[in-house]
């Protein structure tokens, strides 16, 4: 009998394709995270969540604070929102949603340091 995976299944959101295969080869070099899907939006992401069923979404939001932020936040699904925009609208919607930020200049410890963290 297999024991059940534990890893955290992870969706991915970055307009920048780069982006989004740098961070998902960083997860996949771990033994706790699963990346399950790529998306190039926050529309994207959303459409997918139902579907992928993540237990964390790490988002670039592209300085648009709206609804579908919101929407990647619901349930027991944790959200990162992962930036260069560090400003005070950034911080302030993390809040609001119960979301944290990492600082996409951060290096890789750091990074996995605070979706750890986002997942307790």
């Amino acid at each position: 009998m297999t024991a059940p995976d534990t890893r955290t299944r992870v969706l991915i959101a970055d307009a920048r394709e780069d982006v989004r295969e740098a961070l998902a080869a960083l997860l996949d070099s771990t033994d706790e995270f699963e990346v399950v899907g790529q998306a190039c939006s926050m529309d994207e992401a959303a459409r997918c969540c139902p579907e992928l069923n993540p237990d964390l979404v790490v988002a670039d939001p592209n300085g648009e604070y709206d609804d579908t932020l919101g929407m990647l936040a619901t349930g027991p699904r944790r959200l990162v929102l992962l930036t260069l925009r560090d400003g005070s609208a950034c911080r302030s919607t993390a809040r609001s949603l119960g979301a944290v930020v990492v600082d996409k200049g951060a290096g890789p410890e750091q990074i996995l340091a605070t979706l750890r963290a986002a997942c307790r």
